[in-house]
Formats: C-alpha cells, sequence, structure tokens
C-alpha cells in the first residue's frame, strides 16, 4: 500500500470537474431514457421512480461538478 501511494497520482480538478460533468450529463440522459420506455399505453410507477431518481442524482452530481469551477487553484 505504501508503494502505490507513491506512485498514484490523484486527479487535477479539471479532470475531476470533467469527470463530474460526463457522469452526471450520462445519468440525466439515463433518466431520459427511463421516461421514453414508456409506451402510449401510459405511465408505469417503476418508471417514474427509476427516472425521478436518476434525474435527482443527475442533478446533485453536475452541481458538485459545476461547484469545482470555482475552486481556487493552487499557487505552486
Amino acid at each position: 500500500m505504501a508503494r502505490i501511494g507513491r506512485v498514484a497520482v490523484p486527479p487535477s480538478l479539471e479532470r475531476l470537474r470533467l469527470a463530474l460533468l460526463c457522469g452526471g450529463t450520462g445519468l440525466a440522459l439515463a433518466a431520459v431514457r427511463a421516461l421514453a420506455t414508456v409506451g402510449p399505453s401510459g405511465m408505469r410507477t417503476g418508471a417514474v421512480v427509476l427516472a425521478s431518481g436518476l434525474a435527482t442524482l443527475a442533478v446533485a452530481v453536475i452541481s458538485v461538478g459545476r461547484d469545482l469551477c470555482r475552486v481556487p487553484r493552487p499557487v505552486r
């Protein structure tokens, strides 16, 4: 474990922000896809609950990614 600590480099803020924004966008697309699977016959409760959960998680992840834009960069 000590050897990994010397070799591993934590991600930069830009990479972390980009990963969070991409992940949040994927979650938002999954929420839309879950609602798109509901046919014209009517809404299914499971699909609505799934889409609501995915959309809520997407909002949280995207807002964290956007908040990382405001973090001041460390001075070297």
